[in-house]
Formats: structure tokens, C-alpha cells, sequence
């Protein structure tokens, strides 16, 4: 499967201009934070200089974007089989669908927080040393190049997005990834199933 075919594959019927507009917007304005705390703090006679560039060491915690991400990944868990049994009995729809918009507002939330980190990141990448927030977001996904990190936690960010786009819209209900996993057969259904809510439970579990 070319790149043109996978793309259409895994494409939300909203398409992917959100994602991009939510990276050139929220990354951007982590950018520009971090830029406005440094100039801020450069103003060293300034007793609230080292208070705005101390917020960018606190800022959006990698550890509650993973608290999020799990929670969602749980709902999603929840909302899937949910949304597969209502298509035999109508009175489950209801449900489902809230479910799913739950869920998805979740994950954008979490995408969002995702977003900003990433423009942060991108910033602290390229000043000399490593600062106590990137090091904080090796430790969770990868304790290495400062690169690799910033494209998994972009490739992890847009793909927990991409479910979240397809898990509800008011015009086709569901779509994209989810329509593929809820329109397949039970028998092909159900490992992928079992695939997605083991790996959820062994991301919480594995956490230390």
C-alpha cells in the first residue's frame, strides 16, 4: 500500500486540515510562550524574570499528557464495543454515540496539551544544554535524541488525533480508522480488538 492509499485509508471525514491548523496554531503559541518567557527573563534586574521562564519548566506535564492519553485509549475501549452492539439492538445508539463524543473530546484535549509540549520542545531543542522539561519528556517516551523525541511525540499525538476525528462527526456518525475496525468482519474484529485494549492495559501497567 503506497502512502497515497494508506492516507486515504486512515483519513476522518473532516479530513487532516484540523491536525495541521492545530499544529500551526497551538505548537506555534508554545513556541512563542517560551520565547516571550526567555526574553522576559533576560531582564535580569526584573524580580518576576526567572517566574515566567521558571512556568516553561512547568508547563503541560508529559506525565498528565500520559495520564490523558491512557484515559482516553480506556474510553475508547468502552465506546467501541458499545458502538459495534448498537448497530444490532437501535437502543444502544444513544449511548454509543455519547460515549463517543466523550471520548473524543477527551482525546482533542489531549492532543491539544500534546500540541503545545510540542512547540515548547521544538524551542528547548535548539539551546545549549537540555532543560529539566525536555528531560522530563525523555524520561517518558524516548531518553535520547532530542529529535527522535519531538518526531515520536508528533507521530503519537497525530495518531491518537486521527482516532479521535473518526470516532464521531455529525454528519457520518463515525469514520475513518474506526469505520474500518467496525465495518471489518467479527472474526478480524476481535483480535484487533483484543490487540488495542492489551496494549492500553500493559501502557498503564508499565508506567513507573
Amino acid at each position: 500500500m503506497n502512502l497515497t492509499l494508506y492516507l486515504e485509508f486512515i483519513k476522518p471525514s473532516v479530513g487532516f486540515s484540523p491536525l495541521w491548523h492545530k499544529y500551526i496554531m497551538l505548537s506555534g503559541m508554545g513556541a512563542v510562550a517560551v520565547l516571550l518567557a526567555e526574553g522576559i527573563d533576560s531582564l535580569e534586574t526584573a524580580p518576576y524574570a526567572a517566574y515566567y521562564l521558571g512556568a516553561v519548566n512547568n508547563a503541560i506535564s508529559p506525565r498528565f499528557w500520559d495520564l490523558l492519553t491512557v484515559i482516553s485509549l480506556l474510553l475508547l475501549c468502552l465506546s467501541l464495543p458499545l458502538s459495534y452492539f448498537a448497530r444490532v439492538f437501535p437502543s444502544l445508539s444513544h449511548t454509543a454515540q455519547q460515549a463517543r463524543r466523550l471520548t473524543q473530546t477527551l482525546i482533542f484535549l489531549t492532543t491539544d496539551l500534546g500540541a503545545i509540549a510540542l512547540g515548547i520542545l521544538l524551542v528547548l531543542l535548539f539551546q545549549s544544554g537540555e532543560s529539566e522539561y525536555l528531560l522530563a519528556w525523555k524520561a517518558l517516551l524516548f531518553n535520547g535524541m532530542g529529535l527522535i523525541l519531538i518526531i515520536w511525540l508528533a507521530l503519537l499525538n497525530s495518531a491518537l488525533w486521527l482516532i479521535g476525528a473518526s470516532l464521531y462527526d455529525t454528519a457520518e456518525d463515525y469514520s475513518g480508522v474506526i469505520a474500518k475496525l467496525l465495518n471489518t468482519r467479527i472474526l478480524i474484529m476481535l483480535p484487533s480488538y483484543a490487540v488495542l485494549l492489551n496494549a492500553v492495559v500493559y501502557l498503564m501497567l508499565s508506567q513507573q
